[in-house]
């Protein structure tokens, strides 16, 4: 005899419910993902799998960083800002590296002088200096660690390596 209308109408009925609450889960479960506005690299951790986040954007959750072009902040002293320029050739070196050079350019200059980031052990250093911060790319192809301190070399023009 084929299916009663009522059962046929109740049955559409759990079936549009299922599927609305199917859309309801899905929602939900989109609200767990976190998506990376930039392709990189995962370089820290600030928090552990199954810890809760607010959709504030008060907590970092993790430190991104693209690693396709390595950048060195260098700080220059204001005594040898009038010789810095864009496209400068610069080479880096690490005491963990050795002699070993890693070279680059300068890609830009800042616009304003400031108290110095970095400090050394050097009993001669002075600490009453401006310096301008200068960011330089390092050639492609080139590695070094992440947040690995170096030593700087601005080469003037016609210097050699």
């Amino acid at each position: 005899e084929g299916s009663r209308i009522e059962d046929r109408k109740r049955a559409e009925a759990d079936l549009d419910r299922a599927k609305a609450r199917k859309a309801e889960m899905m929602a939900t479960l989109e609200k767990t993902v976190i998506r990376s506005p930039i392709d990189g690299v995962v370089l820290r951790r600030k928090l552990k799998a199954g810890e809760s986040v607010s959709g504030n954007g008060d907590t970092p959750i993790v430190t991104l960083g693209d690693t396709s072009r390595l950048r060195v902040r260098a700080d220059v002293d204001e005594t040898d800002v009038a010789r810095l320029a864009i496209g400068q050739p610069v080479y880096v070196t690490a005491s963990a590296y050795g002699d070993q050079k890693f070279t680059g350019k300068v890609v830009r200059i800042g616009e304003i002088l400031g108290r110095k980031n970095v400090r050394t052990d050097e009993p001669t250093e002075r600490v009453d200096t401006k310096i301008l911060e200068t960011l330089i790319e390092l050639d492609p192809g080139q590695a070094l660690p992440i947040g690995l301190r170096v030593d700087t070399f601005i080469q003037a023009t016609g210097e050699h390596q």
